[in-house]
């Protein structure tokens, strides 16, 4: 047993003692991207942060604070397609249907993000930045070193109406969400998130399937007017509860099985 933890030590020293390369090599983590993180985390509302191409390694994310990349987001290949997108007169408002409060060029420390025969390439970083600021309705945040940040009017709540009302929300989890919801008609809620049928609204004994928007969200007719509650939950999580539990239970059985037959063997 000695010379197994022995041997399995000198297997993991370099991971122990920072020797790693190539992805697993140890970073410090530039001073701009902790000041951002502090921004943001102080932040206590709902918005996400969108990143001109594609995040870094070093992105601050939370349940709070999701991000999400652009070149997906326009269907892009390089920047330049990216801000001809941006510079669409519909992209502010599909920005602000996605709860997008800044936009960020990131500080490409590691050299990964913005290349030119496979080397790092500052001209596509600057020009990235300079096409940014002609669109006129982002403005330019200082403070941030060498990461652009940019901010972008009226981003939407997580939950927000279509029609006329109030809506708040508070998160119990990721999978639930519990709303105090006035309105005094029927209008439509729309959850800014990727749109799945299986997110519903349970509105007294009524249950309400997610419909998809344009946009690919999810949203919910609201039928009942007044003021009332609701929860709106994810319906496929009890499974996943269920089988981390099978999965525990298996793993309990398994240790317990191992215990006993090694019991009985140092007997023998």
């Amino acid at each position: 047993l000695l010379l197994t933890i022995s041997y399995l030590i000198f297997l993991m020293r370099p991971a122990l003692f920072g020797q790693l390369g190539g992805t697993f090599k140890k970073h410090e983590i530039p001073n701009e991207y902790v000041l951002l993180k502090d921004f943001l985390h102080n932040q206590p509302n709902f918005f996400r942060t969108l990143w001109v191409p594609r995040q870094q390694r070093f992105t601050f994310v939370s349940n709070t604070h999701p991000a999400i990349e652009a070149m997906p987001l326009f269907e892009a290949t390089n920047s330049a397609q990216i801000v001809s997108g941006l510079q669409e007169s519909e992209s502010q408002r599909l920005l602000e249907k996605l709860s997008v409060k800044y936009v960020i060029i990131p500080y490409d420390s590691l050299g990964e993000i913005f290349l030119k025969d496979r080397k790092y390439d500052k001209r596509q970083y600057e020009d990235t930045i300079r096409e940014i600021k002609k669109v006129t309705w982002l403005k330019k945040l200082d403070g941030f070193g060498k990461i652009a940040v940019f901010e972008a009017p009226n981003p939407e709540d997580h939950f927000w109406l279509e029609g006329e009302g109030k809506v708040t929300h508070a998160m119990l989890n990721p999978a639930t969400y519990d709303l105090d919801i006035e309105i005094s008609q029927p209008a439509k809620l729309v959850f800014s998130e990727n749109f799945s049928p299986y997110w519903t609204a349970r509105i007294g004994g009524e249950y309400v399937i997610s419909n998809k928007t344009k946009d690919g969200l999810n949203s919910f007719v609201l039928n009942k007017v007044g003021k009332y509650n609701a929860e709106v939950f994810y319906a496929q999580e009890k499974y996943f509860y269920y089988g981390r539990l099978v999965s525990l239970s298996a793993v309990i059985v398994l240790v317990i099985l191992l215990i006993g037959t090694r019991r009985k063997f140092t007997k023998n």
